[in-house]
């Protein structure tokens, strides 16, 4: 009688220690998956702020290239080639 519980405690050891594995490793599964899912939307607003930037700066740009005077037609750059 006294082998039978003494086994009955270590396969109980035994399944609560494998069931302690499992639910850990889930655990484990669920913050990284969080973790991960925080860094990407960290990077998608970073790229977006970027893009922002980016069409300002180049929004400004194109309004200084229009509010310049063009080159004038003698202008090197602008002259007929001469064969």
């Amino acid at each position: 009688m006294q082998t039978f519980k003494r086994r009955l405690i270590q396969a109980s050891s035994v399944i609560l220690a494998v069931a302690a594995a499992i639910a850990g490793f889930y655990a484990y599964q669920n913050y990284t998956r969080k973790t991960q899912n925080e860094e990407m939307l960290r990077n998608y607003k970073h790229r977006e702020e970027q893009q922002h930037k980016f069409n300002e700066v180049m929004r400004a740009h194109r309004e200084r290239a229009l509010i310049r005077k063009p080159k004038s037609p003698t202008h090197p750059s602008k002259a007929p080639e001469s064969p």
